[in-house]
């Protein structure tokens, strides 16, 4: 799963590279938040599984 977020966040980067956006160190941690972003959000969301099922 983690591959396939990171490989759509990275050709997303490539894209707007590739439209004119400027290649800047911002650009790439913007990217690499995003991913983190992700990664958290289905971090808590398992998290929130697991939970509910050890209380019933």
């Amino acid at each position: 799963m983690l591959d396939l977020y990171a490989r759509r966040h990275w050709y997303n980067t490539m894209f707007d590279i590739n439209k004119g956006v400027e290649m800047t160190p911002l650009l790439f941690n913007k990217t690499h938040d995003r991913l983190k972003e992700e990664i958290r959000l289905d971090q808590r969301i398992l998290i929130d599984h697991f939970v509910s099922e050890a209380s019933e």
